[in-house]
């Protein structure tokens, strides 16, 4: 068990638990299943099992460690020579290795995960002196040509941020949709198990047996039931098509 997970099942509760240890099964198993035949298939079932691992992992994380989630998506670089190619685009020639000590130096921040906040980065930019940034600058560009260009690219991140919003509105996310069998699977554990227990009398005496040997048949019973849930957790992969209804 790797700590990021002992970590999240320390403090998640039953219901986030279960989905957790959905996820990290269907990752064993797919794993498995590439180990033994690898595969065109089995490669593509372990990264498809992996990114939902991940992606349980990440939404569970940022729950009940928001501390350690950097800002979202389209608000950072994904790592620091993506910052510094966009930091270069608008005009800003200073080196990798000065921009990764800076990094390092704790100014733009360099989350867990290597991505780069992009407000941090805009905030370093405007710390830069004008001289320096001038004395390097491409030949006749000018601060309204510099202002032009971040306008551009501001404007170009909002298209950007607009689609996101509009494919959301149409796709049924992959962590809501796990959430909904997670809490599924587990109202239909426990329904079981409850009609299990109130039922084993009538269990027993349909089958001519003996009454006072309730409680083995019932363990016996919830021990059928928990390796069967184990085998639906352990398969690791739902599949789905969703049609998009033009006429709603």
């Amino acid at each position: 068990m790797t700590d990021r997970l002992q970590k999240l099942l320390g403090v998640a509760d039953q219901s986030a638990q279960l989905e957790i240890k959905m996820a990290n099964n269907g990752l064993i198993s797919a794993m498995r299943a590439y180990n033994e035949r690898a595969s065109k298939q089995t490669k593509e079932d372990y990264e498809a099992a992996r990114e939902l691992f991940d992606s349980v992992c990440a939404k569970f994380t940022a729950q009940y460690f928001p501390e350690e989630i950097p800002a979202p998506e389209g608000e950072r670089f994904k790592n620091r020579l993506a910052a510094l190619k966009w930091l270069n685009n608008q005009g800003y020639k200073i080196g990798q290795q000065t921009f990764y000590n800076h990094c390092a130096d704790g100014f733009p921040v360099l989350h867990k995960d290597k991505t780069v906040s992009r407000f941090q980065v805009m905030q370093y930019a405007q710390q830069l002196d004008v001289e320096r940034r001038g004395a390097v600058s491409p030949a006749g560009e000018t601060d309204d040509d510099a202002r032009k260009l971040k306008a551009q690219a501001d404007q170009e991140e909002m298209k950007a941020e607009k689609m996101r919003r509009e494919q959301d509105a149409e796709w049924l996310h992959a962590d809501a949709a796990w959430s909904a069998v997670a809490a599924l699977v587990g109202t239909i554990q426990d329904s079981l198990r409850h009609h299990l227990h109130t039922s084993q009398g009538q269990i027993i005496h349909a089958a001519g047996g003996d009454i006072a040997r309730g409680p083995e048949v019932y363990e016996c019973l919830e021990d059928v039931v928990s390796r069967a849930f184990n085998e639906v957790a352990g398969v690791g992969r739902i599949e789905g098509v969703f049609c998009r209804d033009d006429g709603e």
